[in-house]
């Protein structure tokens, strides 16, 4: 059922994100996007609810490890990894993904996978088994045939973790990861307005020179001014005034459009 919700969110999200304009702009991109973070977001909140009800109703079970693996092959013991290249030896993705390697750098500093196998006692005739991606101190302290807790929801006998590795972090990262993938592909694809830039931008300036200006009678003075666009870059403008009250290094203000920072007209310090 939560499998059919997803597809069906999904599905939503794609009719949206591609929406009118937003076909034509970044569309591969944000498809990709969107497609690693569904599988992200599936996986963080189908582990936040299983982690919710083995908190909530969960028991505890004695179980045995059955196998030890790892991505380095540490201890002698197999090498597991996304693509195994011994065929012999099959691994899942699950725990290969993308947000799942992303997490184990965040929260170890390394993309070393340490792997626990186990078995315990269930409903089913020959018992349940389960695999833990686990700290690397956790997966050097155990062994095999060594026994160990195992933590599960009551009834559940499809998913289980070892009740010294609890995975609530992991399952909130996963969220927070998608979160940040589906905010990008909506960026990508053009559905998030671009923010507002402001039109008019004010910026300190100082007069570098006054001249008179002669227009019949009557005479007007142009004041030209110095200042620092909105990039650091030092512009140099000219503004007629009525009043000869202004002479070099008095400071002013320089007001211009956002994108035309060459353009700009004199303001007095402290002008609205």
């Amino acid at each position: 059922m939560s499998l059919i919700v997803a597809v069906v969110l999904f599905a939503a999200w794609a009719y949206w994100l591609y929406a009118g304009k937003a076909r034509s702009r970044g569309g591969a991109a944000a498809l990709l996007m969107s497609i690693v973070a569904a599988f992200a977001a599936f996986d963080g909140t189908t582990l936040a609810m299983r982690e919710y009800a083995r908190t909530r109703d969960g028991v505890v079970t004695t179980g045995i490890v059955t196998g030890k693996f790892s991505s380095t092959g540490a201890g002698g013991t197999p090498t597991i990894r996304a693509f195994p290249y011994r065929r012999s030896w099959r691994a899942s993705a699950t725990g290969f993904t993308i947000h799942d390697e992303l997490a184990r750098l965040v929260f170890t500093g390394s993309l070393n996978a340490w792997i626990i196998d186990y078995r315990y006692g269930c409903s089913r005739a020959y018992g349940c088994s389960g695999r833990d991606f686990v700290p690397e101190a956790l997966w050097r302290r155990l062994s095999v045939d060594r026994t160990v807790n195992v933590r599960r929801a009551r009834g559940d006998r499809y998913s289980s973790r070892l009740d010294e590795n609890p995975q609530l972090r992991l399952a909130l990262f996963d969220v927070a990861f998608a979160s940040s993938l589906f905010l990008g592909a909506a960026a990508v694809s053009g559905r998030l307005p671009a923010p507002r830039r402001p039109r008019y931008v004010t910026v300190p300036a100082v007069v570098v020179g006054v001249q008179p200006v002669k227009y019949g009678p009557a005479t007007r003075w142009r004041v030209r001014f110095a200042y620092f666009d909105v990039n650091g870059i030092a512009q140099e403008s000219a503004d007629e005034v009525v009043k000869d009250v202004w002479k070099p290094g008095d400071e002013c203000t320089a007001v211009f459009p956002h994108d035309q920072p060459a353009l700009a007209s004199f303001r007095p310090v402290g002008h609205a």
